[in-house]
C-alpha cells in the first residue's frame, strides 16, 4: 500500500446503526477522466473504501464526479464539476474492487454514488456489468435528476438502486437542489413502472 495514502478515522457501524468496529483505514483517492467516444472510461472521483452504509454489507464506494445539482446540503461539492480529474478505465475499477472482494460476503458489494454517476450511464453500464460477471453485488445511489434513458441502460446490471428523495415540493426541491422537480419525477415514474429493487 501506499505510506502517502492520507489516513482518516472511521467508525463502521452495522444497518441498525451500532459501532461495530473502530479504526483507522487508508484511502486511496484517484480522480478519473472521461475521454468519451465509447471509452469505458470517466470524470471519477474514487473512493475505495471498506464501510457499512450506501447499501447492504460492507461497500465498496466508487464517487463520480459530476452533478447538475447544488444541493445545499452537499457532503461531495467536489464532485460536481465533470471536468476535473485523470483518466481511468472500468478494467482498472474493477480490478482495484476486486482485491475486496473477500471482504463482501453474502451482501457486499459495490456502489456507485458521486456527484451523479447516471450522468455518465456507458461507464457505469461498464462497471456494473464487470462486476456482475465476478459475482459482486452492485448498487447504484442516484439523485434521480438524469434522463430515464441512464437508467434503462444501468437496471440490468444494478442489483440495488438507491434513489435520493430531495424533497417532494416542487419549490422546496428548487430551493435545495437548484434542479427541477419534474426531471426527477420523470425518474421516479419511469422507477414505478420498472419496479426495481429499491
Amino acid at each position: 500500500t501506499d505510506s502517502r495514502a492520507p489516513r482518516y478515522h472511521a467508525t463502521l457501524r452495522d444497518e441498525s446503526g451500532r459501532e461495530v468496529h473502530s479504526n483507522t483505514m487508508k484511502l486511496n483517492v484517484l480522480k478519473i477522466v472521461n475521454t468519451g467516444a465509447g471509452r469505458h472510461e470517466a470524470k471519477n472521483t474514487l473512493l475505495l473504501k471498506l464501510w457499512y452504509g450506501d447499501g447492504p454489507g460492507i461497500r465498496c464506494v466508487v464517487f463520480f464526479q459530476g452533478c447538475l445539482l447544488r444541493c445545499r446540503y452537499c457532503h461531495n461539492p467536489d464532485t460536481w464539476d465533470l471536468l476535473g480529474g485523470q483518466e481511468m478505465d472500468s478494467d482498472e475499477i474493477v480490478k482495484k474492487v476486486r482485491r475486496f472482494k473477500s471482504y463482501f460476503h453474502n451482501n457486499g458489494g459495490i456502489t456507485l454514488s458521486g456527484g451523479e454517476p447516471l450522468l455518465q450511464p456507458d461507464f457505469a453500464f461498464a462497471i456494473l456489468q464487470q462486476c456482475k460477471k465476478e459475482g459482486i453485488h452492485t448498487a447504484v445511489d442516484t439523485s434521480g435528476c438524469i434522463d430515464v434513458g441512464a437508467l434503462e441502460k444501468i437496471l440490468r446490471f444494478t442489483d440495488l438502486l438507491l434513489l435520493d428523495v430531495k424533497a417532494v415540493d416542487d419549490s422546496l426541491y428548487h430551493w435545495l437542489t437548484g434542479g427541477k422537480a419534474e426531471t426527477f419525477q420523470m425518474a421516479v415514474d419511469y422507477i414505478g413502472q420498472l419496479k426495481p429493487p429499491l
